[in-house]
């Protein structure tokens, strides 16, 4: 709809733009983010997005928990 609206190459910009913003904090968003920035057109993002949830699917839900989460810091005072 937006590549109608705007054209391929305006629609390509702006959707980088979200992609980043959306995937930040996921598992390897850093290199897809910078992988995204990359783009020129809105098929070959789709394709990198595409292959990005594949490899998200095929880690499964642990590794996601501990790249989103991490440890959690102790709160200041505390000891343990």
């Amino acid at each position: 709809m937006m590549c109608d609206a705007v054209g391929d190459d305006a629609a390509a910009r702006e959707m980088r733009k979200h992609v980043a913003w959306y995937i930040k904090g996921l598992p390897h968003s850093a290199r897809v983010r910078e992988q995204v920035n990359r783009t020129r057109d809105v098929e070959e993002m789709a394709a990198l997005l595409s292959g990005y949830l594949r490899e998200l699917e095929r880690s499964g839900l642990d590794a996601f928990a501990t790249a989103v989460d991490g440890p959690l810091p102790m709160p200041a005072g505390a000891t343990g």
